[in-house]
């Protein structure tokens, strides 16, 4: 990715799912829903395009998506969501994942995956 890529990263929480627009490295929007386990691919497909909508971003401008979470287990109906809307294979930031990043703590599974996307 280099420093004109306009991305999402998409933190999906207990209580809130929170979402950025970046330009490069520069926060350009961002955004929190409210987490309901119970959506279908649909009603997040128009939750995200109300949102993105309210400050008039084109979900189709992203180069890249990148969802993570870490509780609850990021719901799969979610990912295909963000996939339809942005017609981009999200990067999926979970265990297992490599990054390049260097982690310096004794346990490295406990470091989450919302800290790691936020490198």
């Amino acid at each position: 990715m280099n420093d004109r890529d306009f991305s999402t990263a998409v933190d999906i929480g207990n209580t809130n799912i929170t979402i950025g627009a970046f330009e490069g490295q520069i926060i350009t929007a961002t955004w929190r829903l409210g987490t309901r386990e119970a959506r279908t691919v649909d009603e997040h497909v128009v939750a995200l395009q109300g949102i993105l909508k309210s400050k008039n971003v084109d979900p189709g401008s992203f180069d890249a998506v990148v969802p993570c979470s870490v509780v609850p287990p990021l719901p799969e109906d979610y990912v295909k969501a963000l996939a339809s809307l942005t017609k981009r294979e999200p990067l999926v930031i979970g265990p297992g994942i490599r990054t390049g990043i260097r982690i310096h703590y004794d346990r490295t599974q406990d470091v989450g995956a919302d800290r790691i996307v936020m490198q």
